[in-house]
């Protein structure tokens, strides 16, 4: 903690703050929670172990901080595509696949799911964390969208609508696919573009209302 009396660098803090994370992710990735030690993530990010303690107080506010700071940024990003009004809600449904594919397949999210996995086996709390603060916002942004698709209209009020698994599934499966095939000789190459296009169009054949029949005149 910062010394009474002292004036707080707040950019500094920030930067170190940062650093570490970012150490402590490149562990976490090819380690695993249970391999993480402190000493090493300290040396990573170029400062003392104690220093680590000035900035996270335990291995795990270390491990929460790393999953947070990786999914505010797309929670925030699809709350905006929310109000995005001069996008209609298919196209904001879209841009919201995009979003997280990119979090998922080409950002460090996706690799950690296997740690996240085993890390909650052994540690309730930190599995509880993850649901609540991790993964909690983002199903939330996530369902509002789909929410307010049906209100408008656009979406036919189905329980795919109110269901995170459904709605990105695909997107949970490859990052899955990728992180175990990391160290394969030749991994399968995947084709984002048309695997997106896929599942927009998958999603879209399950949310379109149903088309009432002309009436007879």
């Amino acid at each position: 903690m910062p010394q009474a009396g002292k004036p707080v660098d707040h950019a500094l803090r920030a930067r170190r703050e940062a650093d570490i994370r970012a150490s402590a992710l490149d562990v976490l990735t090819s380690k695993g929670y249970a391999g993480m030690r402190l000493d090493e993530v300290a040396r990573l990010a170029g400062v003392s172990k104690s220093a680590v303690y000035l900035y996270f107080d335990s291995k795990a506010d270390l491990y929460k901080s790393v999953l947070k700071s990786l999914s505010v940024r797309t929670a925030g990003e699809i709350q905006a595509l929310r109000s995005a009004r001069d996008l209609d809600y298919p196209q904001r449904l879209a841009q919201t696949l995009d979003t997280l594919y990119a979090a998922m397949l080409e950002s460090p999210m996706g690799a950690l799911l296997p740690v996240v996995s085993e890390t909650a086996r052994q540690h309730p709390d930190l599995a509880a964390y993850f649901l609540t603060e991790v993964r909690g916002p983002l199903d939330l942004a996530l369902l509002g969208l789909m929410a307010e698709g049906v209100a408008a209209g656009a979406f036919a009020d189905r329980p795919i609508t109110r269901s995170v698994p459904l709605l990105v599934g695909p997107i949970v499966a490859l990052a899955l696919q990728q992180s175990i095939a990391v160290n394969v000789a030749q991994p399968p190459v995947l084709d984002l573009p048309a695997l997106k296009r896929a599942h927009y169009e998958l999603l879209m054949a399950a949310l379109v209302p149903p088309t009432l029949p002309d009436t007879p005149s």
